[in-house]
């Protein structure tokens, strides 16, 4: 009788474990996959800046927007020739950072 309450006390104490070490793995993966997307977005903002506006925000995980930006600051670039681009240029790049910072924001 002794011997069936030991072993008992082992396999509940085998589940409490192994319960508690997958608890601990999903907490893990959740930190990983969340500092993963963090620096994804500051990729993101570092790209919006530097090279091409839109592609950052694509980088970041709103691709629609992404997308957005990205043809219309072709298209002020284009226009750029007849200087209403310039402005339209400058206003699609300020989006992007924005929308950039606001990914970082949602992140952390």
């Amino acid at each position: 009788m002794a011997t069936k309450k030991k072993t008992i006390k082992r396999k509940v104490t085998k589940k409490k474990t192994a319960m508690s070490s997958e608890k601990t793995m999903k907490r893990d993966m959740q930190k990983k996959s969340i500092s993963t997307q963090k620096v994804l977005t500051i990729i993101g903002l570092a790209v919006n800046v530097l090279f091409w506006p839109g592609l950052g925000t694509l980088i970041g995980g709103n691709t629609k927007k992404g997308i957005i930006q990205m043809i219309l600051f072709v298209l002020g670039a284009v226009l750029s020739l007849v200087i209403i681009g310039i402005p339209i240029a400058i206003a699609i790049w300020i989006w992007a950072l924005v929308s950039s910072i606001q990914q970082i924001k949602r992140v952390a």
